[in-house]
């Protein structure tokens, strides 16, 4: 019986029309740090944040000393280099960082294309290269959360005034706001919660939001009826749709 035809397992480098083994399509990790915590972004969606770490797999495992890397802006042409941290023998993945993870921010501009270029020597002297596309996130939504006003016993609802403090507007369902209110009834205390996604906003446009009651979690109780509310806090505004949201509480 005739053995079935195999395709070669090829992929298209992301810079042009060079064939590149299989392990080029392995994925390419980028760790930032926003505050004290390493996250590692999709590709398409890096932040301002210092840049941590970038691990990349060649096509074979490299020989450390040879492995170089830059990031390029491809707008500009600014580049920043970086600097080997480990390589494995066994699966040819590179561990590559700046100097120092400001350095990123010299080069970085919002929803704008980079390109990741590292090349090495295999054991044998031979070539490997891997070049990939990288994007960054658009610019984050500006928001200001003006005032919350104080719900009345018994509503479950709470006008919140917010302001789109840039000159873009935002469509609806691309944010999320929610804030939580305390209720004391003697010796007794609980945390109402309310909250919703977003309406549209032109631009600069400052507006009321009214805000539903929300109760889907066991956390989340039903408002007492005939005790007033003593203040609203923890006011919360989730970017969605993979864009982020800077909040401020300035009018």
């Amino acid at each position: 019986m005739p053995r079935p035809f195999l395709l070669p397992l090829l992929a298209l480098s992301l810079s042009g029309c060079q064939l590149l083994p299989a392990a080029a399509q392995l994925p390419v990790r980028v760790g930032q740090a926003c505050g004290d915590i390493v996250e590692f972004s999709l590709l398409g969606n890096l932040s301002r944040c210092d840049l941590v770490e970038v691990r990349v797999t060649l096509a074979r495992p490299a020989v450390p000393e040879t492995v170089s890397g830059e990031l390029v802006n491809l707008n500009t042409g600014a580049a920043i280099a970086l600097r080997l941290g480990h390589a494995d023998l066994q699966s040819g993945e590179v561990s590559l960082s700046p100097a120092r993870g400001q350095d990123w921010q010299k080069i970085f501009a919002y929803d704008t294309d980079y390109e990741l270029r590292v090349t090495a020597l295999d054991g044998e002297g031979r070539k490997l290269a891997r070049q990939v596309r990288l994007h960054t996130e658009k610019a984050p939504y500006a928001l200001a959360w003006v005032k919350t006003a104080l719900p009345q016993p018994g509503d479950k609802v709470v006008t919140a005034t917010i302001a789109n403090r840039a000159p873009e507007p935002i469509p609806a369902g691309a944010l999320r706001l929610s804030v939580v209110c305390d209720q004391r009834r003697g010796t007794e205390h609980q945390t109402v919660y309310f909250g919703s996604d977003t309406q549209s906003f032109a631009a600069n446009e400052t507006r009321q939001v009214r805000l539903p009651l929300l109760t889907q979690r066991d956390f989340q109780p039903q408002p007492w009826a005939d005790v007033p509310f003593t203040e609203c806090r923890n006011e919360y505004v989730e970017g969605l749709r993979g864009r982020r949201v800077i909040p401020s509480r300035t009018p």
